[in-house]
């Protein structure tokens, strides 16, 4: 028994200072990896933060710049479009009330001269201008 004992404190002792020295070993090689890992993503991060500035920066300038002729553009087309408005607004008022008259006072011939006798009515006029009819009927 006493031989079997010293044989196993033998074998658990050499296991045990193994297991350390493995462990030692696992965990020197584990803090190196992993302090290379750690450099690595932060300069992987570092240069993805500054690219992203970089690109972010041409971005926004770019945006900025094409905004500022799109809204130049639309200025110019929107001032171009409120002065033709502006000019062919007064001849479309004029020509609509040219033929809104002119629709009125044939409306108003038609009522008065062919319908007003064929119905019995005696349609008249007070006021041509405003086109204002009263029926006198049967």
């Amino acid at each position: 028994m006493t031989d079997f004992v010293w044989t196993l404190n033998w074998i658990m002792t050499d296991f045990v200072w193994a297991l350390n020295w493995i462990m030692t070993d696992f965990v020197w090689a584990l803090n190196w990896d992993m302090t290379d890992f750690v450099r690595a993503l932060n300069w992987d991060i570092t240069d993805f933060v500054w690219a992203l500035n970089w690109y972010m920066t041409d971005f926004v300038w770019a945006l900025n710049q094409d905004m500022t002729d799109f809204v130049w553009v639309l200025n110019w087309i929107m001032t171009d479009f409120v002065w033709a408005l502006n000019w062919d607004m007064p001849e479309f008022v004029w020509v609509l009330n040219w033929i809104m008259t002119d629709f009125v006072w044939a409306l108003n011939w038609i009522i008065t001269d062919c319908l007003g006798p064929e119905l019995g009515y005696d349609l008249l006029c007070l006021s041509p201008e405003l086109g204002c009819l009263t029926l006198s009927g049967p």
